[in-house]
């Protein structure tokens, strides 16, 4: 069943049904987190009862995974300080999918003080990759700038999974930061790593019209890679259609 968002002047009933729907457990378990994922999509009126509505959820051991992850979720846009010790309680959870759900939340509300407990779990190599990988997604978001030495750390750590050092080589993109910048140039540069991980490398570049990056951009461009050669010139293209 498709829950439709409302037109017109509806948006107070629609939301009324929506968390009708929520914390009614007659309704299938589905549908229910399908109501939470309405409500995190827009902020709506009377956030702190939502809240509340949330957090019941989502600390009731007996309603279903998916709709206690979907309640961590929505929080992102109605979190106030008394969602704060449970989301970051969620962090050591047993559940790889409340953790995951936990760190993208904390980092959207920018709460500082999650940065250690999601940076440890970055660090974790016995920690499911998705765990690990929204881990650092939080961090950036956080822009939490004193754990890029560890990331870089792990950047470098060939014995990492592709797709975890893809998803720093990504987040360093966004970071404004010197450290995070020399991480990705190291690796676009450096001829042991994957042609894969200096593609999202290449690509996660901002600023490409510096001269530093520009430079290794067309020094990429007589690479013996085709795939490399393209990731540059779209970079180079992208950065003179700016101009």
């Amino acid at each position: 069943m498709e829950v439709l968002p409302p037109s017109g002047g509806r948006t107070s009933k629609f939301r009324a049904s929506i968390i009708k729907i929520l914390i009614d457990n007659s309704f299938p378990d589905d549908l229910r987190a399908e109501a939470a994922h309405i409500l995190e999509e827009k902020a709506y009126n009377e956030p702190k009862v939502i809240e509340d509505h949330l957090l019941t959820i989502f600390q009731n051991p007996n309603e279903a995974e998916i709709l206690r992850a979907a309640a961590i979720s929505a929080l992102s846009r109605y979190a106030t300080a008394k969602s704060t010790i449970p989301l970051i309680k969620a962090l050591s959870s047993s559940s790889k999918r409340f953790k995951a759900r936990a760190c993208s939340t904390l980092g959207l509300i920018q709460e500082k003080s999650a940065i250690e407990p999601i940076l440890k779990l970055a660090m974790d190599k016995k920690e499911h990759i998705h765990v690990r990988r929204s881990a650092v997604e939080a961090l950036w978001m956080l822009e939490a700038n004193d754990t890029i030495p560890s990331l870089v750390q792990l950047l470098k750590d060939k014995s990492e999974p592709g797709n975890f050092r893809g998803t720093i080589a990504t987040a360093f993109g966004k970071w404004q930061d010197e450290r995070a910048l020399s991480a990705l140039l190291n690796v676009i540069n450096s001829q042991s790593e994957p042609w894969w991980l200096r593609r999202a490398a290449v690509r996660s570049l901002k600023n490409s019209r510096e001269p530093r990056i520009t430079t290794v951009l067309n020094k990429l461009l007589n690479n013996n890679d085709e795939r490399l050669r393209q990731a540059a010139m779209d970079k180079l293209k992208t950065a003179n259609s700016e101009l």
